[in-house]
């Protein structure tokens, strides 16, 4: 091209952006005629930039560590708000809803919310707001009655919510073998559809940053109601008995087995999990699901060219990568992260 062999030759050009790369060129063709490649060979040459493990993965395995610090040993506080036992007689002995105090990693607990960093450049508590309230729903079986049942934690599909573990599926599941199924939203991707949708109708794909930082407190919020669970819910003087806290599973369909992903290669306490027609990453995946048509279709106001559109998610997934399996599953099992249980294994069911 005009542009390349201005950069190659060193030719003037009246294109200020190959003007302003003429520094950056030297070192690429110096660094490639050190490895053998002549510069006279080229047609075309470029860098790129890869991201390291601590680049990804850093602010949230921080979150984690230090929220597990803040919390204890047992996890979160947890306040009961409800309790009955209508939801399905057959099946389900107790729906239970509460809240767990969790660390505030944000501005604000809202959509649009920022991370706030401290010193060293990592994620910390809202000086303001230190905690907040989180909503998690549990069922537990009739069969508990007989037997203490299994813990697991499901992963709600996109823009869900807790509550689509009141399913008929989960519900004749849970009691048939024996699990006490019970989820949080993840925040970041549940209740945030509208105000994202807000965000590109007006081309301010800069504003869609902010779903990234409240999805890595959405995923310190997941990793943590395990922990709760597992413990001091077990404790209770009244469901604890109903309760396993020794077996720990994941279950994560949707957006769910993509966030399993994260789960699974963070959680301290969850050794089994089943993702369910998961995938990543998520600008390759949005291509391939019906979910994001509308989403693509907004976009697609602003950017008409559908390879702008393609410009757009992959800039976006350099954000992505720290709250989604693509910066993550590479760990699950191959150099893992601190306080990985051992013998970790899962499940993908594909279709």
């Amino acid at each position: 091209s005009p542009a390349f062999g201005s950069l190659r030759e060193g030719t003037p050009s009246n294109h200020p952006s190959v003007e302003a790369r003429r520094d950056l060129y030297q070192e690429i063709f110096g660094a490639l005629e050190d490895a053998g490649v002549l510069k006279d060979d080229l047609q075309l040459a470029w860098d790129f930039t890869t991201a390291s493990r601590e680049s990804n993965t850093s602010w949230l395995v921080h979150m984690r560590d230090e929220a597990l610090a803040i919390t204890g040993e047992d996890g979160p506080n947890y306040t009961i708000t409800s309790v009955d036992s209508d939801l399905d007689p057959a099946n389900i002995m107790f729906r239970i809803r509460g809240t767990m105090e969790m660390p505030l990693y944000l501005d604000q607990p809202e959509v649009g919310a920022t991370l706030l960093f401290g010193d060293d450049g990592l994620p910390e508590p809202n000086p303001d707001q230190p905690t907040y309230d989180v909503e998690f729903e549990l069922l537990i079986p009739n069969i508990a009655a007989t037997t203490p049942v299994a813990l697991l934690q499901h992963g709600h599909g996109l823009f869900g919510d807790d509550e689509q573990i009141e399913g008929e599926h989960f519900r004749t599941f849970c009691n048939t073998f024996g699990y006490a199924v019970f989820s949080t939203r993840l925040v970041g991707m549940a209740d945030d559809s509208v105000w994202i949708i807000e965000q590109l109708v007006a081309g301010k794909v800069d504003g869609v940053t902010h779903m990234y930082d409240r999805l890595h407190q959405g995923f310190v919020n997941n990793l943590l109601v395990m922990r709760m669970m597992s413990r001091r819910m077990t404790a209770d003087p009244v469901y604890g008995p109903l309760l396993d806290g020794s077996r720990r599973y994941y279950w994560g369909i949707s957006q769910g087995g993509i966030q399993g992903g994260v789960t699974m290669s963070l959680s301290p306490d969850i050794d089994r999990g089943v993702l369910e027609v998961m995938g990543q990453p998520y600008n390759t995946l949005m291509n391939r699901s019906v979910d994001f048509t509308p989403f693509f279709a907004i976009l697609g106001l602003q950017f008409p060219d559908s390879r702008a559109q393609q410009h757009v998610g992959g800039i976006l997934q350099m954000l992505w990568d720290r709250v989604e399996p693509s910066g993550y599953t590479k760990y699950t099992f191959s150099d893992p992260f601190p306080g990985s249980p051992p013998g970790r294994r899962v499940l993908m069911r594909t279709a």
